[in-house]
């Protein structure tokens, strides 16, 4: 059956690479044109090396893969970065290679301590829940935070019965999208997102809760928190539990793709605007780094 034509609000769809990179390499999606969805995977990815575990995914984007506004969904994206993550992954234990470059270890092994680190200071959170709120004021952490309940099937499971981790990527992005369009009411698109915290397996048959808040606004840029709950209702032995945590910025758009001022986030309770210093803290320390990737070195 040939696949549906794509509707007019929607931009004709592209084709994306997916190559493996360093995990931190998240750039703004742009629309799914051929070119833009090329570009936005190339800045997400990295060169391709002549090693045996190397491996790069294609496939057309097609007008499901866009949000309402034409832009390609960040998890879609995400997605199919794991999947190439997982190929390659396996490949590197069934061959058992070693690294082409020594370079590569060294700064492999640095994000995976940053990232260890990060993990276990997460852990104090995994009790936090997002409660709703009822009618709450514009621009608030109530007003936009959003909720998505998912059914684990067979079809987001590998072999052995576990979730994919692209899927609940793709979820959690998609959580994040509603939070920062509810907030900031305009065409909004994935700008990066940090190092996802897997804290425990989800098991087919899971019913999962993808929680999104937002914790910080700078002028043309929002934070947003995911928090994913699984809740194994086929075994009574087990509790709901804390799986998945991370944090997604956004920024908003015209109608150009141009960037818009974001509105200004009104942390109200002691705790979010605890969250909101703590994103701060986090912003100014992407912004730095930013900036010495910039300026030339002496």
């Amino acid at each position: 059956m040939a696949p549906p034509p794509p509707s007019p609000s929607m931009a004709p769809p592209g084709l994306i690479h997916s190559t493996p990179g360093p995990p931190d390499a998240c750039a703004p999606l742009s629309p799914p044109r051929a070119a833009a969805s090329a570009a936005a995977a190339a800045s997400m990815s990295g060169p391709v090396t002549e090693t045996p575990s190397a491996i790069q995914i294609c496939r057309i984007m097609r007008p499901d893969d866009a949000n309402v506004a034409g832009n390609v969904h960040g998890g879609t994206i995400l997605k199919m970065i794991e999947e190439a993550g997982a190929i390659i992954s396996t490949r590197h234990c069934n061959s058992q290679n070693g690294y082409s470059r020594q370079e590569q270890e060294e700064e492999g092994r640095k994000r995976y301590e940053a990232q260890k680190l990060e993990r276990m200071e997460t852990k104090w959170r995994n009790g936090d829940i997002v409660q709703p709120i009822l009618n709450p004021e514009p621009n608030t952490v109530s007003y936009s935070q959003s909720s998505l309940i998912h059914l684990v099937g067979p079809s987001d499971c590998t072999l052995h019965g576990f979730v994919h981790g692209g899927v609940t990527m793709k979820l959690m992005d998609e959580v994040a999208g509603i939070v920062a369009a509810r907030h900031c009411k305009t065409n909004i698109v994935t700008a990066s997102v940090d190092a996802i915290n897997f804290h425990d397996k989800i098991r087919k048959g899971c019913v999962i809760t993808i929680s999104g808040r937002m914790t910080f606004t700078s002028n043309k840029s929002m934070e947003i928190e995911v928090l994913v709950d699984a809740d194994p209702v086929v075994d009574n032995l087990q509790k709901r539990y804390r799986a998945a945590s991370a944090f997604f910025t956004y920024v908003s758009l015209s109608q150009e793709g141009k960037p818009l001022p974001v509105p200004q986030l009104v942390p109200e309770t002691e705790d979010e605007k605890k969250r909101f210093e703590d994103g701060k803290g986090r912003y100014l320390q992407v912004k730095a780094k930013r900036q010495a990737q910039v300026e030339p070195q002496p």
